[in-house]
């Protein structure tokens, strides 16, 4: 009884856990998020080559 009630609790702390924030803090999620921003082209935003557009491309959903 003992052993089923620790599985269900083990079960209970992934789902809270999650895969939510995991790509965050793994390997292989870094990477995806890296290889995300260098599609982006973050970079050559961050680093001043590229300056973001002052028109708010979102502005129709906002009204």
């Amino acid at each position: 009884m003992s052993r089923d009630r620790d599985r269900d609790w083990e079960k209970a702390r992934r789902r809270r856990s999650g895969p939510a924030f995991a790509n965050l803090t793994s390997v292989e999620g870094r990477a995806h998020i890296h290889k995300g921003w260098k599609k982006t082209e973050i970079k050559a935003v961050v680093s001043g080559e590229k300056s973001l557009s002052p028109v708010d491309p979102y502005q129709s959903i906002y009204s």
